[in-house]
């Protein structure tokens, strides 16, 4: 029988790449709203950045093609650490890195610096990545973590890999 320790409320960072300040506020006091809490539940312990205008990018890839960490990569990996972040999410993970999409090298090299972070942090870090076109068909990438875009080296150095798609009919 497997008995799992306690549950303690911890610090999380949220980074969207993609909609605004106000977008972000509005979903997260629905959120709220819809689950019943309180900025006292909260108590100052989510932290939510829009990178909309101005994307917050974490990996570079140089002339010679080593993958680096960006200053603003630097920045949040030192925020984890002072803040004591046990969670980020970070959205989406084309955003974050400036490697060819389709490159399995590439991308391989701009997920190691987000594992870096991890260990360097403690931190669990969850990548939110865009699914391929698949038209009236989204329902299909349902369960597959083939139903990514680019590169499969993203998946493949994942520890977890979910996916979420609009129900169908049946």
């Amino acid at each position: 029988l497997l008995k799992l320790g306690s549950v303690t409320p911890g610090n999380v960072i949220i980074v969207n790449n993609e909609d605004d300040s106000n977008v972000l506020i509005h979903r997260v006091a629905a959120i709220m709203r819809q689950h019943g809490l309180t900025e006292d539940d909260i108590d100052g312990r989510l932290h939510v950045y829009s990178g909309y205008g101005k994307e917050l990018a974490i990996a570079h890839t140089a002339a010679n093609g080593e993958v680096v960490l960006t200053n603003d990569g630097q920045l949040l990996q030192q925020q984890i650490l002072d803040e004591d972040v046990q969670a980020i999410f970070l959205d989406p993970f084309i955003s974050l890195h400036d490697a060819p999409e389709n490159d399995n090298v590439a991308v391989n090299k701009a997920v190691k610096q987000f594992k870096a972070i991890a260990a360097n942090t403690g931190c669990a870090i969850s990548l939110i990545h865009h699914t391929r076109k698949m038209g009236k068909d989204s329902e299909m990438g349902a369960g597959d973590a083939e139903a990514g875009r680019g590169a499969s080296s993203l998946k493949d150095a994942a520890r977890v890999v979910l996916t979420l798609a609009k129900m169908s009919q049946d």
